[in-house]
């Protein structure tokens, strides 16, 4: 039985299909990630042409069927291009990273709409905050405690130090850190000084709605999204790849 759905969603991808159509991946609000199919939208015509572009955010209308795994548009309203955000090249690359780190992370029939709402709060954040790679960053930490691996950086798994000074070691293995007196035997080890340990603490329990007004500067020398993508790779079992951020 076919049945109507509407709902806000972001345009994650799209391809072209055989001669006027679109395979589009959508991130929706109430179904997590749909696959559709945008008919004759190359035709003249067509009001959702250029509705169907990544990173867009539209309200839908899909006919969906249970027994059908790819789902038909019927009806795309555009709510928000990120318009400031497209022509800003040092910006555009990290939110399209979300996009793929949605595409990469969570299956189909995955929804959350709190996490809808605060991925569309990301996306926006990135127009006006100071340094951007620290919401991408902010967003891989809070992605990790979505899927169920949240990261520890408040104390030592195996002491339970909280003053820690110089160097800490976080294991991707086991998504906590370790001081140096606890670290023999433990691996998949990436060593963090003090300045950086405290970076991602902070960062982590800071509210997402004051992130343009985040206090702390980017540590010199740490890759936090690629420690973080190796990760959610290691614990979901898959490599994942940013390659939108080979644009900067």
């Amino acid at each position: 039985m076919q049945k109507h759905y509407k709902d806000r969603a972001i345009v994650l991808h799209s391809i072209r299909w055989k001669e006027s159509s679109k395979i589009i991946t959508l991130f929706s609000r109430g179904l997590g990630i749909l696959k559709v199919i945008a008919r004759s939208v190359y035709r003249p015509n067509n009001p959702m042409g250029g509705r169907l572009e990544s990173l867009n955010l539209l309200e839908v209308v899909v006919i969906q069927k249970q027994t059908r795994s790819l789902q038909i548009l019927q009806e795309a309203e555009l709510l928000d291009s990120f318009y400031d955000l497209r022509r800003d090249l040092s910006r555009l690359p990290y939110a399209l990273s979300v996009l793929e780190l949605i595409q990469q992370t969570l299956g189909e029939q995955h929804s959350d709409e709190i996490f809808f709402d605060f991925t569309v709060h990301i996306l926006k954040t990135f127009v006006s905050a100071p340094q951007p790679e620290i919401v991408l960053i902010y967003f891989l930490l809070k992605l990790a405690s979505f899927l169920g691996f949240k990261p520890a950086f408040n104390r030592c798994q195996s002491c339970g130090k909280t003053e820690v000074k110089d160097t800490v070691y976080f294991s991707v293995e086991k998504g906590t850190v370790f001081c140096p007196d606890c670290r023999e035997g433990v691996e998949y080890l990436s060593a963090l000084n003090e300045e950086q340990f405290r970076f991602l603490q902070r960062l982590q329990i800071f509210p997402h709605k004051q992130l343009t007004e985040f206090p702390l500067p980017l540590p010199a020398n740490l890759n936090a999204i690629q420690l973080l993508t190796r990760y959610l790779s290691f614990h979901l079992e898959h490599s994942i790849r940013l390659n939108a951020l080979s644009l900067l």
